[in-house]
């Protein structure tokens, strides 16, 4: 059994970059910190597993450039950028039964980059719809690609 343990601080603002406030910037910044205790255990095939804890600090720093669609600020399209940095990021693993051991560790430290595009759009008084779509790159993030679309709707 694990536990994972999260916290997360995220800061952005508007600044309107044209005279209509149709377009507009979000630059943001946000850090990120999780812990995910270890495990041991024994399989049914007599295997002696050692999990390590994981800790992790996340560091994201970007901006949305985003264009209002209509007056009401309800719809919006908009692109993004960002940076990531993992500043801790180590696990360790064991295993071992009557024919040996096996340890492997590995570092997940590194900086990594995102950009992406994405749509809000208010459908009804109660409904809005999301949709974003984003490509991760840098520190073994080549095929990296992330889609998603949500609908939410308010209970009133």
């Amino acid at each position: 059994k694990n536990y994972l343990f999260t916290a997360s601080t995220e800061h952005g603002y508007r600044k309107f970059i044209d005279d209509n406030k149709r377009w507009y910037l979000v630059p943001q910044a946000q850090l990120q910190f999780a812990y995910l205790t270890g495990a041991d255990y024994r399989t049914s095939n007599d295997i002696d597993v050692k999990l390590g804890h994981a800790k992790s600090l996340i560091g994201r720093a970007g901006v949305d450039i985003v264009r209002l669609l209509d007056e009401s600020g309800d719809n919006r399209l908009y692109v993004k950028g960002n940076i990531m940095h993992e500043f801790l990021g180590k696990r360790s693993f064991s295993a071992s039964d009557r024919t040996g051991d096996y340890h492997t560790s590995w570092n997940t430290r590194g900086t990594w980059y995102a950009v992406g595009v994405g749509y809000n759009a208010h459908v009804s008084e109660k409904t809005n719809v999301f949709i974003d779509a984003e490509k991760e790159f840098g520190h073994g993030r080549t095929g990296s690609y992330n889609l998603r679309l949500a609908l939410s709707w308010q209970f009133k």
